[in-house]
């Protein structure tokens, strides 16, 4: 259902539609490459979160030869691997055939058409073939229906859409800066301010249990069984125990030595290699997996929440991964591990720059938790003005949204 003052009409009445083109062979014919002619790929596509301003690969005035230039703002579509990801350039740009170029007509808001090729992206999924790899032609993007309203309402959706890409950009850009200033500060604290005075001791001197790693064989998954946390767990935002895989009583038991108790730390030793995140109140009476070590802090030495940012510092990630063996599945050894060097200050100013990293920290998590926030009400907006479900009302006073009365 769609405003009565609308209409589906095909992509191909809306726009030109041509496959990106560049036909030499072989392709990586290094001769054809790294002049200053932009050529994206599907990867910048789908990483560039609708607008491309960046690109991976670039051509000579010979690549261009055997290939074409397409102006800026046209709407890049990718049709090969990667189905229905759509990103407006900023520049002129080159584009190999598994992405489609998309020039919208006269009449026709090429910002709007951007946001409608969006969210189509499930229709464009559900029509590619399975070939190889996943894949659509022109025979069915060309025929494409568009919900279209009449160019003004195009314009004021656009407007309204680009103000909260606007407001996701600038945030993200803040997060950036942010998660930057963190990193200053973890090198300054706990590299540049290495003094002579502080001690050295290896991570082994400064836990008050042997560093262990966790279960080997955890079993068939128990209803109602002990969590045991994996390294995979331990990349998430949140480790929540009830998402975690289980195991008996019974083989929990026979690895006491790294049921969790809070305040300890919990260290990646292969995969993510370093990882590290403090034991919580949620996490207590849980057990780990013979993937991640187990390190009790002595607090008369070291605070815990100093030592989780010492052992994410340079520093000590530098020290770690050269003791890395050379094994197909890379992985710190236990041994090794304990022998890493850790910086230790008095406790006082451990304190003071657990604080400050803290804090670094906190701020990171409420503009990212705003950043999400803007996503989700973008979708929303998305669903409501690119349907009709919600009106923009065309006024020379300005622009206001409302819902259709019943």
């Amino acid at each position: 259902m769609i405003p009565k003052d609308w209409d589906f009409i095909p992509l191909e009445q809306l726009a030109l539609v041509e496959r990106g083109k560049f036909t030499a062979r072989p392709r990586n014919d290094p001769r054809y490459y790294g002049g200053s002619i932009p050529f994206v790929q599907t990867g910048d596509v789908a990483s560039a979160n609708g607008l491309l301003q960046s690109y991976s690969q670039t051509l000579n005035q010979e690549g261009l030869s055997v290939s074409k230039l397409f102006p800026k703002g046209s709407i890049l579509v990718t049709i090969a691997a990667t189905i229905g990801e759509v990103a407006m350039t900023s520049i002129d740009v080159a584009c190999p055939d598994s992405i489609v170029v998309v020039q919208a007509k006269s009449g026709v808001c090429r910002e709007w058409l951007k946001y409608a090729l969006i969210a189509r992206k499930p229709a464009m999924e559900t029509a590619a073939t399975q070939n190889a790899q996943k894949n659509i032609n022109l025979q069915v993007l060309r025929p494409l229906l568009i919900s279209t309203p009449p160019l003004e309402e195009q314009r004021k959706i656009a407007q309204i859409l680009g103000t909260w890409d606007s407001a996701i950009a600038l945030t993200e850009n803040l997060i950036a800066a942010k998660q930057k200033r963190k990193e200053f500060l973890l090198d300054y604290l706990l590299l540049k301010n290495a003094h002579n005075e502080w001690r050295k001791l290896k991570l082994a001197e400064l836990s008050t249990k042997p560093i262990s790693y966790g279960i080997v064989q955890t079993g068939e998954p128990v209803k109602k069984g002990i969590p045991c946390v994996r390294v995979v767990d331990l990349t998430a935002r949140e480790l929540k125990p009830q998402k975690m895989i289980t195991t008996c009583e019974e083989i929990s038991q026979s690895y006491k030595k790294t049921i969790l108790e809070k305040g300890e730390l919990m260290i990646a030793l292969r995969g993510e290699i370093g990882l590290v995140r403090l034991v919580d109140e949620k996490l207590v009476g849980c057990n780990l997996t013979r993937g991640i070590a187990r390190v009790s802090p002595d607090k008369r030495l070291v605070l815990p929440e100093y030592l989780l940012w010492a052992i994410r510092s340079p520093l000590f990630r530098n020290n770690l991964l050269r003791r890395v063996n050379g094994s197909a599945l890379q992985e710190i050894p236990i041994t090794e591990l304990r022998k890493v060097i850790v910086p230790v200050p008095p406790i006082e100013r451990q304190q003071v720059i657990a604080n400050l990293l803290d804090t670094a920290d906190y701020e990171i998590e409420i503009i990212q938790n705003l950043f999400n926030f803007l996503q989700i009400q973008k979708r929303g907006l998305m669903q409501k003005l690119l349907t009709g479900e919600w009106r923009v009302k065309i006024e020379k006073a300005g622009q206001q949204l409302t819902e259709p009365k019943t």
